[in-house]
């Protein structure tokens, strides 16, 4: 005598988005924001960036509490231009802010990188003298690295592997109907046997 079929089918079901949930969280520690490189405030540096949205962040080699919060010079002046020497729009965003071993990171704005390539960043900023280490970083936030894992999740969910486990569920829930319903019955007997 094992386990009802709805107790085991709701274990694998718990189990399952336990371990969807983990992967996404886990996303929460990812997020490199210097993964395409560090430029000097004030500075200029050539980077490889690739196509697609590419966080920037203002970096200072400061670890700041809990209720501290990193600001970027008043006066920062940064621009990306392209290969073809097109200036590309910044926008504008704040409020993520990034601890670690190696200093904070604050999230300033994002850009559209549209084909991979060497940009040509340049920053410019007087009151950066009197900062810590400042530098733009560009990378990806904890929180785009969440999104990303949440959209791998759904490209498994309805790629070939979440159908192959859809039809497996209908194939099970069939399979487990029929037998509930031959053993609702009884054992057939042959016409004029027993009575």
């Amino acid at each position: 005598m094992g386990l009802p079929k709805a107790a085991l089918l709701a274990i694998i079901v718990v189990i399952a988005g336990f371990g969807v949930a983990v992967f996404i969280g886990l996303g929460f520690l990812g997020g490199d924001t210097d993964r395409d490189g560090r430029v000097a405030v004030p500075g200029a540096a050539a980077l490889e960036l690739p196509a697609g949205e590419v966080d920037l962040f203002y970096a200072e080699d400061v670890n700041l509490g809990d209720s501290e919060e990193l600001s970027p010079p008043r006066d920062l002046e940064l621009r990306v231009v392209d290969p073809a020497g097109e200036p590309l729009a910044i926008r504008r965003r704040s409020g993520q802010q990034v601890g670690g071993g190696g200093g904070t990171a604050t999230l300033i704005g994002s850009i559209d990188v549209p084909a991979a390539g060497a940009y040509e960043i340049s920053t410019r900023s007087t009151e950066a003298a009197s900062r810590a280490v400042p530098e733009i970083t560009l990378g990806e936030s904890p929180f785009d690295q969440v999104g990303e894992r949440a959209g791998d999740v759904a490209d498994v969910i309805i790629g070939p592997l979440g159908i192959a486990a859809l039809v497996l569920l209908i194939l099970a829930g069939a399979v487990a109907l029929i037998r509930g319903r031959s053993s609702e019955r009884g054992p057939t007997l042959p016409p004029g046997y027993g009575g």
